[in-house]
């Protein structure tokens, strides 16, 4: 497949950079110190014209700086003394300058996780964006840029006076020097630690702060405070956050309680669930992906779905980064299969993964992290502890069972509630239960935002005190069955006609499921197989022998 066809789900971010940004002068090493919120929140909004005023208030008037006897430099520019002529001249762009200009102005380079690559950042404040070279070119080319008016000095007791269209022609022919990938590897590194996840904390960032998350205790710290740490920005949620006691009467509360069938076991499993998807700390040793199947008996021809399985993976997207990738075109043998994916993905989705759907082939990535290569841009690795969370969703169930990936898997099962309304011809089953379109700001308002962010915090604070909370699910292992044997044997092998503990006559008992099934085209040695698929599947014991020369066989519980 090509992963082209794949998409991200974005959460309410905003994305674009509106640069305005200051050129000039003798530049300070250190960007300077943006302790002033409303700077901090135009540039979460992507607005930079906050940060502008700031840099402008604290960088010196343009002063010049003589570098040798021929020599001298003001700002971004540098000036040679021509003996021919005797005079003084625009030589071009001054490198270092432009490299002090850039880190006054908050530009960095910043390793990625593995330590062998990095990315080029913006930082204000107690916030980072990833950037691109066309942000730098926008923040130093800006018409409403001052400083590419005329450049008046003195220098030598001599007067200068260079015309504004003169600068802007020099810098147009020379910024493919400094404005390229090889220069700006320059830049200082940016190794102030972001705040991470652990096993005991979660961190969510919404507008008006960092909401810091125990199994006891729920905290916001304003930006403006946050000193030790830094928030990346494509993590910061756009709305702000206060929490509310009602939580439970959100409108997302009671749909958990609607496709977990009002069963408490259940809703403490999604509960749970939820609160390890939110979490962004992932342990090697734990490592699980969360699978969401149908309740109900699956349709082998025709599977349906149709519960809420992607209502509920859309709720995740309001609080992290979700990287969607489509299961029907997912091909494991594709190098670039997890292209999508980047170093702010948080969870990766993967939707409607059809039954064919090998688990074993995320064994590796639960592990031993992520290894995601890209066309045409450089391969990045994921460390085990800093990967995201992986979710598949699936109207059938994945082939992939036993111990081995059993341990792997924590499954959830939506029970037909929703469904059933839309058989009943109630096209919008959420908006008729509801009254509201889930995740819309013209349905829900600031209060049921606040109850929705409220109740997954609760998820998280429940996941910190219990861990995931397993419960029984009703009918995996049935759905496997079908889809491992047909549906004649399963419903004659669950209709209690093979005795578990006793020596059975393999062709006694073929004999009598062919009469009682009424499947007369199935081969003995088919039935032998079905057989250990029911034993594997339901983790009994299969073992055989011959006897008086006959094919015996015996299932059995397995002891712990």
């Amino acid at each position: 497949m090509s992963n082209a066809d794949a998409n991200v789900v974005n959460k309410p971010l905003i994305t674009t950079l509106k640069d305005d940004f200051f050129l000039g002068a003798k530049q300070p090493q250190p960007a300077p110190e943006i302790n002033n919120f409303t700077a901090i929140e135009k540039f979460i909004d992507g607005d930079v014209s906050g940060i502008l005023a700031t840099v402008n208030s604290e960088i010196n008037k343009l002063t010049p700086q003589e570098i040798s006897n021929v020599m001298f430099v003001v700002g971004i520019w540098k000036f040679q003394f021509s003996k021919r002529n005797k005079s003084w001249y625009l030589k071009g762009l001054y490198f270092d300058g432009f490299i002090k200009l850039l880190t006054s102005l908050g530009f960095y380079k910043r390793y990625r996780s593995d330590k062998q690559s990095y990315v080029l950042i913006r930082e204000v404040g107690s916030i980072i964006t990833e950037i691109e070279l066309s942000h730098i070119k926008d923040a130093v080319f800006n018409p409403s840029n001052l400083q590419f008016n005329d450049l008046q000095f003195s220098y030598k007791n001599e007067d200068f006076h260079i015309k504004r269209d003169m600068l802007r022609e020099v810098y147009l022919q020379q910024f493919n020097n400094v404005v390229n990938a090889n220069f700006l590897g320059h830049l200082n590194t940016h190794d102030k630690p972001v705040y991470r996840d652990n096993n005991n904390t979660t961190f969510l960032f919404f507008r008006n702060g960092v909401v810091t998350i125990t199994k006891n205790n729920c905290e916001l710290t304003s930006y403006s405070e946050v000193k030790t740490h830094c928030v990346w920005r494509e993590h910061i949620l756009a709305r702000p956050f206060e929490f509310d006691e009602q939580f439970n009467e959100c409108h997302f509360s009671q749909f958990i309680s609607n496709v977990a069938g009002s069963d408490s076991e259940r809703i403490n499993a999604f509960t749970s669930g939820t609160g390890y998807l939110i979490n962004n700390y992932s342990s090697p040793a734990i490592g699980r992906a969360v699978i969401l199947y149908d309740e109900e008996i699956t349709d082998l021809k025709n599977p349906e779905g149709g519960t809420g399985k992607g209502v509920y993976s859309n709720a995740l997207a309001q609080l992290r980064n979700v990287t969607k990738l489509d299961g029907k075109r997912f091909d494991p043998s594709d190098r670039f299969r997890y292209q999508l994916l980047s170093d702010h993905t948080q969870v990766v989705w993967i939707d409607d993964a059809p039954r064919k759907f090998g688990f074993d082939v995320f064994h590796s990535v639960l592990t031993d992290g992520w290894n995601v290569e890209r066309k045409n841009k450089p391969e990045i690795f994921i460390k085990p502890e800093d990967s995201p969370k992986l979710l598949l969703t699936s109207n059938s169930v994945v082939d992939g069972g036993g111990n081995t990936n059993e341990r792997r898997q924590f499954i959830i099962e939506f029970a037909p509630y929703y469904k059933d309304l839309q058989k009943q011809g109630f096209i919008e089953p959420i908006k008729y239960v509801h009254g509201c379109i889930f995740f819309d700001d013209t349905d829900w308002d600031t209060s049921e935002w606040n109850r929705f962010y409220s109740f997954m915090v609760h998820c998280v604070q429940y996941y910190h005190q219990n861990g995931l909370v397993f419960y029984k699910p009703k009918n995996v292992n049935r759905n496997r069955l079908l889809q491992s044997t047909n549906t004649d044997f399963a419903q004659w092998i669950t209709g209690d006609e093979v005795i578990l503990n006793e020596w059975h006559d393999t062709k006694e008992l073929f004999l009598d499921y062919k009469e009682t099934a009424g499947d007369p085209d199935l081969k003995q040695r088919t039935f032998t197989e079905f057989i250990k698929q029911y034993a594997g599947i339901f983790n009994y014991l299969y073992e055989n022998k011959r006897a008086n020369g006959k094919s015996m066989f015996k299932i059995s519980q397995i002891s712990l």
